[in-house]
């Protein structure tokens, strides 16, 4: 059994092999299964090796906040509220690098990815719709938003375009810094930093 890494037991006797990851990966990878419904349950040893545990919220908990930086993570990790990810979407890839140009310019976002060859099916005006569209990912920082949303509405050519935001719970430090750096330009007058090429 050598090289097969840690082993124990389930609860109901059955001997597991971790393929050389430590109990705590082993248990962590298996939560994320469990939460993406890859498996059926989340039975398996605690991290001490000594008590079987099942997937209840106490110890999906704990094993989530440890993979994303909380006391027994990752310690390059760090918790943010201010930087966030904005996904828009624009109808072809020559709107979205106009878009994301001028938010770059502008320093209302750090960086954006564009994503083309998205394919969308959506409602509108009461029809089913199709469409190739490029999807945007765009950076920024909160106090940001109302700025950048006033820039997607004054410049993009959709009627109602997507401008969704979503919460960064975790980030690498230095990046979380990088981010905020650059986006200082719109209402902090000067903008620290030079471009690093970082996406």
């Amino acid at each position: 059994m050598s090289g097969l890494g840690w082993s124990g037991r389930l609860a109901s006797g059955t001997p597991l092999l971790t393929g050389g990851l430590s109990r705590a990966d082993w248990l962590a990878r298996r939560v994320e299964r469990c939460l993406a419904g890859t498996v059926m349950s989340c039975e398996g040893i605690s991290p001490d090796g000594r008590h079987p545990v099942g997937c209840d919220a106490a110890a999906l908990a704990r094993v989530v906040e440890g993979r994303a930086g909380g006391r027994d993570g990752c310690r390059d990790m760090q918790r943010t509220r201010d930087v966030v990810v904005v996904l828009i979407t624009a109808p072809d890839l020559e709107t979205a690098r106009k878009l994301a140009r001028g938010a770059l310019e502008a320093r209302l976002v750090a960086c954006v990815n564009l994503v083309p060859g998205v394919e969308s099916h959506y409602w509108w005006e009461g029809r089913l719709e199709q469409g190739q569209e490029v999807l945007m990912i765009c950076k920024t920082v909160r106090t940001q938003l109302t700025l950048l949303e006033g820039w997607i509405r004054r410049e993009h050519p959709y009627q109602v375009p997507e401008f969704l935001v979503l919460p960064v719970q975790a980030g690498f430090e230095g990046y979380l810094d990088w981010v905020r750096a650059e986006c200082v330009g719109a209402e902090g007058g000067i903008a620290l930093g030079g471009s690093t090429g970082r996406a």
